[in-house]
């Protein structure tokens, strides 16, 4: 390809001076390369349209407890039939999700499911490849002892193709769905999946979705994902009127909302999908332009130094005719090939980033998987080569094109910098110690944060201990007595392992998926009859020695025992099946639990909570429990600012069907799951043992989030302090090359050769000085974006800011040792010689 006749020039230019080049190329690809990576990101997560048809229309339902500090509560069925009468609305969907078995047809696998009402892919708007979509019969409630419909199932397009090899005659098929019988009835198309924010609880990767029959009147559990599409023409704002006074309606209905300060908040699913990263990303964004910006500096930097070296020639050049636009656009033409040299190379390094992202990721970042370099990242790329050319180019070359010829070729080619580009550069070096001031002041709030995350008190210990999960068909265990008297044979079974130290269970583990909730209240919140005063606590499923496993300590009371469980099953049908007492009277438990500290220092702060009475709604319209025990509190949700929470033994909510196990043990993983394997295979070959891992791992993913913005920050502000030393270092040392005529004349009059190193040293440092000075200020505006990223951490953490300060100042002195010391070694004589 021929190269234009006004690049001719620049490109000549460029190819004389090779380590120029290269050094700026790589700069520019340094600060590029990292834009463009998290551009993708953040186009993926948070810019990228929904894959929906219309999808502008979709909103998120969430309830908002004010009185109880909760926002973001799901829904119940009865709230979706609520949902419905809003004519805002033209349909209403919900979803929940979980873990099932899939038997038969190549051996047991472990996949996310989800339940969802029959019109849930009618509202997002998708159909299917085969088959059919799900209808209303599909998803009718049916009560009594009769036998129920079977379960009909629409397999995602990777599910298909995977286990049933694309066979299209899958479709009217049975399958096995743990122990139950379910049918296919379609195959959804290529790509779909149900998205979903982090906080909402849905499974990231879903694919087999199941037609939930929902009773439409039970209006006791919340655990449904609500999605709606907005009628053609209705603004948000109208449907959030018109639901505003469906909550106040409830709130009049029924007394609970009321007690709980409920009310009803649509958010465009778009922006719901993002909203918990989107600040992250913001941040981190802000950080990644930093870096660009301190190359760019850099660059500039550079090519000033270089314009300056060459004066005689571009003098020569315009004595000889050559007018000062012609040798602009030369040396703009010169920038514009850097930049798009850096463009390119940036490129190759924002697309090898991309999978390390994509790997190193936390899971629950939505949409990270479909990052890729599309138009309008390429887009972002050839806008950032534009810019880094005005940023780093235009200055550099405006100077340059001003040249006196007559002036510069009287003086010869020893002529030194003007006082312009000296003040010029000084600015630079300064604006770029600012920058990286900034840069690791972030990265230092959140090196502290993690620290603080990792000092956390967990209420457990999960050293040696492994978890794993042993999913029971639910079609062959179909009673609470036939499920318990198996787990207490899987107890037996593990506990009998040689290594294994204690055996737990429980419905989910602490840090591994959302908990469910329930208000509770003491005798005292509910002396006047009104609910108002209850709170929130997550409620924990629980099997007897769970607390051994985890070396939780028992700090007062008793834990609980299969005693306990066995009172559970025989109460169980008066318990969930009963009416509620006709006539209040005084409060009866109706069984015993467990709390942790910070429920029990919160029900009873100036009382001993054991044997005391607490109402519990895990069912409307509640019930009244007895506490057994008081444990440590256990980071359960979340590392941060978690919930209190109360244990029920298993057998209380019916047996669990899928036990998630913790053994403490001396085994390494690896051997005990072929132990286990061995001991299920004993007991029922059909169940698998799934999701075996340690439990370190899951500390790992809780700290992920955390980890992985720490590690974009830390990495930014490396590059960022790395850039800005060498740009120190450059102008320096070129002080002192520029300088040497000086410095030789001070010599000779009697300075010391210590004396004109402490003089470059201290340029540097006042150089360095006033850039920290400057990043102080700039980092108390900057880590305000960052205060939702920090844990245990002032984002004005004084700690933090003198280290960096004092850092930054020790790398400049650093920089500033060897030109100093270049300068310090001069060779009088010789340099006398040559003038």
């Amino acid at each position: 390809m021929r190269v234009p006749n006004t690049l001719t020039p620049s490109l000549r230019g460029l190819l004389r001076s090779p380590g120029f080049t290269v050094a700026v190329v790589a700069s520019l690809a340094i600060g590029i390369g990292a834009n463009v990576a998290l551009f993708s990101v953040y186009e993926s997560i948070v810019l990228r349209r929904l894959p929906y048809p219309d999808a502008e229309r979709l909103v998120v339902v969430w309830t908002d407890l004010s009185k109880r500090g909760i926002e973001n509560y799901p829904s119940s069925p009865a709230d979706l039939e609520d949902y419905r009468r809003v004519e805002a609305f033209a349909g209403v969907a919900g979803a929940t999700t979980f873990a099932t078995t899939l038997i038969g047809d190549g051996g047991p696998e472990r996949v996310e499911a989800a339940a969802v009402t029959w019109n849930l892919f009618d509202v997002l708007g998708i159909g299917t490849v085969h088959g059919r979509g799900f209808e209303p019969r599909d998803g009718a409630f049916s009560q009594g002892e009769g036998e129920q419909p079977e379960t009909s199932v629409l397999l995602s397009h990777a599910l298909w193709q995977r286990r049933y090899g694309g066979d299209p005659d899958v479709v009217d098929r049975l399958i096995d769905l743990s122990g139950q019988s379910a049918r296919v009835v379609g195959v959804l198309p290529p790509g779909v999946q149900l998205l979903a924010n982090p906080r909402a609880g849905i499974a990231p990767r879903t694919e087999l979705f199941t037609a939930g029959r929902f009773d439409p009147g039970f209006r006791g559990n919340f655990f449904l994902y609500t999605i709606a599409r907005l009628r053609p023409g209705v603004s948000l704002r109208a449907a959030q009127a018109e639901i505003d006074a469906l909550g106040e309606w409830r709130r009049e209905q029924f007394g609970n909302y009321a007690a709980a300060g409920s009310t009803l908040r649509l958010v465009p699913m778009h922006d719901d999908l993002s909203a918990s990263s989107r600040a992250g990303l913001a941040a981190l964004f802000g950080a990644v332009a930093f870096v660009l910006l301190i190359a760019s500096l850099n660059v500039s930097n550079l090519l000033m130094v270089r314009n300056s070296s060459r004066r005689h020639e571009l003098s020569l050049r315009a004595a000889l005719g050559a007018g000062s636009r012609r040798l602009l656009g030369q040396l703009l033409g010169e920038s514009l090939l850097l930049a798009a040299l850096g463009g390119a190379a940036g490129l190759a390094i924002a697309t090898a980033a991309l999978e390390t992202l994509r790997r190193a990721g936390p899971l629950d970042l939505p949409r990270l998987r479909e990052v890729s370099i599309n138009p309008i990242v390429l887009a972002f790329a050839l806008g950032l080569c534009l810019v880094a050319t005005v940023l780093f180019g235009v200055v550099p070359a405006w100077r340059g094109a001003r040249v006196d010829p007559m002036g510069v070729l009287r003086a010869g080619a020893r002529g030194g910098p003007t006082r312009g580009e000296g003040r010029w550069r000084h600015a630079v070096v300064i604006a770029e110690v600012a920058l990286s001031m900034v840069l690791l002041i972030g990265a230092g709030l959140m090196v502290r944060s993690l620290w603080e995350l990792q000092r956390s008190e967990l209420g457990f210990d999960p050293r040696r201990v492994v978890t794993f999960e042993t999913p029971i068909p639910f079609g062959e265990y179909d009673t609470p007595e036939k499920r318990s008297a198996l787990i207490r044979q899987l107890e037996t079974g593990f506990d009998a392992i040689p290594g294994v130290l204690a055996t737990g269970a429980a419905a989910s583990l602490p840090l591994a998926g959302r908990s469910a909730q329930s208000p509770f209240g003491s005798v005292a919140d509910l002396a006047d009859g009104d609910e108002s005063d209850l709170r929130q606590a997550n409620v924990r499923i629980v099997r007897p020695g769970y607390f051994a496993a985890l070396d939780t300590r028992l700090l007062a009371g008793r834990d609980l025992d299969h005693v306990d469980e066995q009172r559970a099953i025989e109460r169980l049908e008066e318990l969930w099946e009963g009416d509620p007492p006709a006539e209040a009277g005084p409060p009866v438990a109706v069984g015993e639990v467990i709390v942790d500290r910070d429920l029990a220092e919160q029900a009873w702060p100036d009382e001993n909570p054991i044997g005391q009475l607490l109402y519990v709604k895990v069912r409307v319209p509640g019930i009244w429990v007895r506490v057994a025990g008081v444990v440590e509190t256990q980071a359960q949700a979340s590392l941060i600012g978690d919930r209190p929470s109360i244990y029920f033994h298993d057998g209380f909510l019916g047996v669990m069907a899928t036990p998630r196990w913790a053994l403490r043990t001396e085994l390494d993983p690896g051997v005990l799951a072929a132990v286990a394997r061995d001991v299920l295979a004993e007991i029922d070959p059909d169940i698998p043992l799934a999701d075996l891992a340690p439990m370190t791992e899951l500390i790992d993913g809780a700290l992920a989030p955390h980890r992985f913005s720490l590690r974009l920050m830390g990495a930014f502000a490396i590059v960022a302090l790395i850039l800005a030393t060498v740009g120190l270092y450059g102008v320096l040392s070129h002080v002192v090359r520029t300088r040497l005529r000086e410095l030789g004349i001070r010599m000779a009059f009697g300075a010391s050769a210590s004396a004109i190193a402490r003089s470059i040293t201290a340029r540097g440092l006042l150089l360095a000085a006033v850039g920290v000075a400057l990043g102080l200020a700039g980092a108390l505006l900057f880590t305000r974006f960052l205060a939702s990223q920090l844990v245990n951490v002032s984002a004005t953490d004084p700690g933090t800011f003198a280290s960096i300060a004092a850092l930054e100042l020790l790398v400049a002195a650093a920089a500033s040792l060897v030109p100093a010391r270049r300068a310090a070694r001069l060779d009088l004589v010789s340099l006398l010689a040559e003038e």
